[in-house]
């Protein structure tokens, strides 16, 4: 805390910032001394479990048979398992806190038999035998919950048969690593992170007689971050599909833990579920996966069927999230999903996307146009496709409409989205309007979007104004990325564009007052390597104060 914030608080939260410094402060101390493993060990060892709780989300039997072959399999991609799995790839973040999240057991659990049991075994076996001294990498609280939650829901799977010696040494790392988890859970941590740490500590504190402080501190965290977190219409704060999806999970699995250990469930809980899982349906696309907005990915469709399945909100999907900022529009098989969102505040601000009044469209259970997502483990990756320019939306002289800061922040937001919406039985019309490039240029952007006839008409409109005309000439483009399996080619001496569906289904696509160009683009909607795809690019010059492009796609 700077000297000339703190002048600015109360005398009451001067004290109380202090003392929470004093404290952290500490804590780095004692973590830091080589006795701090020692302050972990407790004479009061349990040795079985108070309450047996469960991992409902479905595992994959390949990727099992993957791993027991001696194959990793993450994100689609296969790592070979050469001397040992912790090591082989300890300088791949991602990948790493993968392994030591030990996900692999849902896998291995859902594989059943005693081949799986007995790998499952040895793989924690070979855990505890190689970490179970603490590491501050390895016991990060959130990777010490994750552990703890799978750990604890798999324990019948792969522990309830083990011998003596297996039991002792595992019950007595998952106290140790829940008294860290417990010590540390509320520093330098946030977002969905914080809840899985909360879950973590919960499941914990279940599964464990005498245990209930753990569960007290767990749902404090909890029931704190409902309001921080869910907005609402029941989206996330961070304005990320997929976020929402993951926030619906968490909350689902300490209802579960609590109906397992035969506690009532909070209604303020109950409440956040019905909220949440509202959003979700909202954002799921006709093919079961998520769309690609602000860092989200596909997701795994067996997951979020398993998602779909375990609320009970009505099946009618509302059209608009207003306060998480989309909208959506469905007409015949057209599903037009948009992004008037207002930038995330911080810390939830550093994985959102510079992507204002972009869109995504699809016809059925394909996509045809799509923002180009996010890579799961690449930060230069990750960083890139925050960048306007991958998204369906315009570009001013090829520059990002936000500003981002060193550490992955919004340094400039725009203003609430102004938005109109008007549904007629045989149309709807979206007007938004942001300012994003109103500090740098001077300019409102105006996006009309007009869908007809079944949604086998949609028509853009985009205006950008200002009080002046530009000093030099500015380079606009309005960008439409394809999904991978969408065929194009321009035809009409480049004017016009044929779009041809996995399905057979065609579309024209054409443009006024710009030029029309079809050039190469990636896809990073699920695996970890780009899928290279085109995008349809409409570019024009603009000289005068008012500056506007039109653009449509009908069914050929």
């Amino acid at each position: 805390m700077s000297a000339h914030l703190a002048e600015r608080l109360p005398v009451k939260d001067q004290q109380i910032g202090f003392l929470r410094q004093l404290k952290y402060q500490a804590m780095d101390a004692a973590v830091k001394s080589p006795f701090y493993d020692w302050t972990l060990s407790t004479k009061h060892i349990p040795h079985t479990l108070a309450v047996k709780l469960i991992d409902p989300w479905p595992g994959n039997t390949d990727t099992a048979r993957e791993f027991c072959k001696g194959h990793y399999v993450f994100e689609g991609t296969n790592f070979p398992i050469l001397n040992n799995l912790w090591h082989n790839y300890g300088d791949h973040a991602t990948l790493y806190k993968s392994i030591h999240g030990f996900g692999i057991l849902r896998d291995l659990r859902a594989m059943g038999g005693d081949v799986a049991r007995k790998i499952a075994r040895d793989h924690v076996a070979d855990w505890i035998n190689t970490y179970d001294k603490f590491d501050p990498k390895i016991w990060h609280p959130t990777l010490v919950a994750d552990r703890l939650y799978i750990w604890l829901t798999s324990f019948d799977f792969f522990g309830a048969s083990a011998g003596n010696e297996f039991q002792q040494k595992y019950f007595d790392t998952v106290i140790r690593q829940a008294r860290h988890l417990s010590r540390t859970i509320n520093r330098d941590i946030s977002g969905l992170n914080l809840l899985r740490c909360a879950r973590g500590l919960i499941y914990a504190g279940l599964s464990f007689t005498g245990r209930e402080a753990w569960v007290i501190q767990g749902f404090n965290i909890v029931l704190t971050e409902l309001n921080t977190q869910i907005l609402s219409d029941g989206g996330h704060v961070s304005r990320a599909p997929l976020a929402t999806a993951e926030l619906l999970q968490i909350l689902l699995d300490l209802r579960c833990a609590l109906r397992r250990a035969d506690l009532p469930v909070p209604e303020i809980m109950q409440h956040a579920i019905d909220r949440v899982g509202q959003a979700f349906k909202f954002f799921r696309t006709h093919d079961k996966k998520m769309p690609l907005f602000h860092g989200g990915r596909e997701g795994d469709a067996a997951w979020l069927e398993a998602l779909n399945g375990q609320i009970l909100t009505s099946n009618k999907i509302i059209k608009s999230l207003p306060e998480t900022g989309y909208e959506r529009v469905q007409m015949g098989r057209c599903l037009l999903m948009f992004d008037a969102s207002s930038v995330p505040p911080a810390p939830h601000d550093v994985t959102a996307h510079s992507s204002p009044l972009s869109f995504e469209l699809s016809y059925g259970r394909e996509s045809v146009f799509t923002n180009c997502g996010t890579h799961p483990t690449n930060a230069e990756w990750q960083q890139i496709m925050r960048h306007t320019a991958a998204h369906n939306t315009v570009t001013i002289n090829g520059a990002p409409a936000h500003e981002l800061s060193s550490i992955g922040s919004f340094a400039r937001r725009h203003d609430h989205v102004k938005l109109k919406r008007v549904d007629a039985a045989d149309h709807v019309l979206i007007e938004a309007q942001h300012n994003s490039f109103e500090q740098q240029h001077g300019i409102m952007h105006k996006r009309r979007l007009y869908i007809s006839d079944q949604g086998l008409d949609v028509r853009g409109e985009d205006t950008l104004s200002s009080e002046l005309d530009p000093e030099d000439a500015l380079n606009i483009a309005i960008r439409f990325h394809l999904h991978p399996r969408v065929l194009v080619s321009l035809v009409q001496e480049g004017q016009e564009a044929l779009l041809r569906l996995h399905s057979g289904l065609g579309f024209r696509f054409f443009s006024a007052n710009g030029t029309l160009s079809l050039e190469n683009s990636i896809y990073l909607g699920a695996g970890l390597k780009p899928i290279k795809t085109k995008q349809l690019v409409v570019t024009s010059r603009m000289v005068n104060k008012n500056h506007q492009l039109k653009w449509a796609l009908q069914r050929e």
